[in-house]
């Protein structure tokens, strides 16, 4: 290591996170909770390690744009062998402050097209094109790199390899290794937000992986997902509306709403998180007062347990809930719930039992003090107060009831 790397690595450190797959919600998702943990845990520096086929344009817009608000440094290596940064990648790669690629890799064809690969119509192609065209020259003159290339990319669909790259001034390192990369860079000077100059200081390594957050939003945030659970949630509330007492529809129906609202990105995964909870806790209220044999209970507490996982982030917040954690609480609220539900329905069954004993006989099964007697009624046994005196084996009629004792 360089004596400027090794300088760095005592007094800095860096974010590492993957930018792999399909460029959409999730990847901008997770870049801006890296730039979050970034700001958080005061690093100097965020590394993004790009093999991607390419993507959403606009979430390449909102990546790009948050990399270039950044007052952090962004270090885009192209990786590992064999890897691309195709199309969207192509673009952010433009935007990082400090690029490199690895052997065996290959950046560009950029040419916007539609969601199933399909050509643009002329008309709009054209504005597309221009506009994209525009925009990647932008980028490229902003960091210094070949604007020639960079314009290629998207107007010619060019493609390079990782060493090309290098030789035409597309990225400023073409390097056999992550170690290797990170040497180059120490040191470098690079403009960020504002034109203000920094001097790239790595240091030891924070590395952010793909979460459980990630996952479930990419699988929510693909457009034919996300349009399809909306209208299979609506339409399960709606069949709940017009058959009620089926619960099994409405329950899975709101709680595809709420995820359906993440798709669409008009609710945060964390205020999701609070609204399962909110949910989980209605449906344990409505078990109470409707008789649903547990299904609205169930729903609850698979409720609360999705509400619970994405109540915090850990790349933002620093914390996370552990996974023994929640099924503990869960569980325990589950069961105080249930015992809750439970003691309700024996008191409504009690208050029914003793309306349906007035006018009943009862046998008089001892005496417990003067004029109060313990009796037999369909099979229970009961205290009774009387202003008569009885003996055992008497019997007598019910003629109201006082709390838990008869008259």
């Amino acid at each position: 290591m360089s004596a400027v790397a090794e300088e760095v690595e005592k007094n800095a450190c860096f974010i590492q996170a993957p930018l792999e797959g399909a460029i959409g919600p999730a990847s901008f998702d997770l870049i801006k909770r890296v730039h979050k943990k970034a700001l958080k845990t005061n690093c100097s520096s965020i590394k993004l390690d790009i093999n991607t086929p390419g993507g959403s344009l606009g979430e390449t817009r909102k990546i790009v744009s948050l990399i270039l608000k950044s007052k952090i440094p962004f270090l885009c290596l192209v990786g590992p062998n064999g890897g691309q940064a195709g199309s969207a990648g192509a673009i952010i790669l433009q935007a990082c402050h400090f690029t490199g690629a690895m052997p065996n890799t290959t950046i560009g064809a950029a040419t916007p097209i539609l969601n199933f690969g399909q050509n643009i119509g002329t008309d709009l192609k054209s504005k597309v094109l221009n506009d994209t065209i525009t925009w990647v020259e932008g980028l490229a003159i902003k960091n210094g790199r070949n604007k020639e290339i960079a314009r290629q990319f998207v107007s010619e669909a060019k493609v390079v390899s990782g060493d090309e790259a290098f030789s035409l001034g597309v990225v400023e390192a073409y390097v056999e290794s992550h170690l290797e990369f990170l040497q180059v860079a120490g040191g470098k000077t690079v403009l960020v937000s504002g034109n203000e100059k920094q001097s790239l200081r790595v240091g030891s390594k924070i590395e952010v992986k793909k979460d459980f957050r990630f996952f479930v939003l990419d699988l929510l945030t693909d457009p034919q997902w996300a349009y399809l659970l909306f209208l299979a949630s609506m339409g399960l509330i709606y069949f709940e509306i017009t058959h009620p007492g089926t619960f099994i529809p409405g329950i899975v129906g709101a709680m595809g709403l709420i995820a359906s609202l993440i798709s669409f990105q008009k609710l945060d995964a964390e205020l999701a998180g609070v609204a399962l909870l909110v949910l989980g806790f209605i449906l344990f209220s409505l078990e109470v007062f409707i008789s649903s044999f547990g299904m609205l209970g169930f729903g609850g507490v698979v409720a609360l347990f999705l509400g619970s996982v994405f109540l915090f982030d850990p790349l933002t917040t620093g914390y996370s809930l552990p996974l023994p954690l929640i099924f503990g609480v869960v569980f325990s609220l589950s069961c105080i719930l249930f015992g809750i539900v439970f003691l309700y329905w024996s008191s409504q069954r009690l208050i029914k039992n003793k309306k349906e004993m007035i006018g009943e006989k009862a046998i008089i099964k001892k005496r417990l003090t003067a004029l109060r007697y313990q009796v037999e009624i369909k099979g229970e046994l009961w205290r009774y107060e009387s202003d008569l005196e009885y003996q055992e084996g008497d019997e007598v009629e019910i003629k109201s009831i006082s709390g838990l004792t008869l008259k």
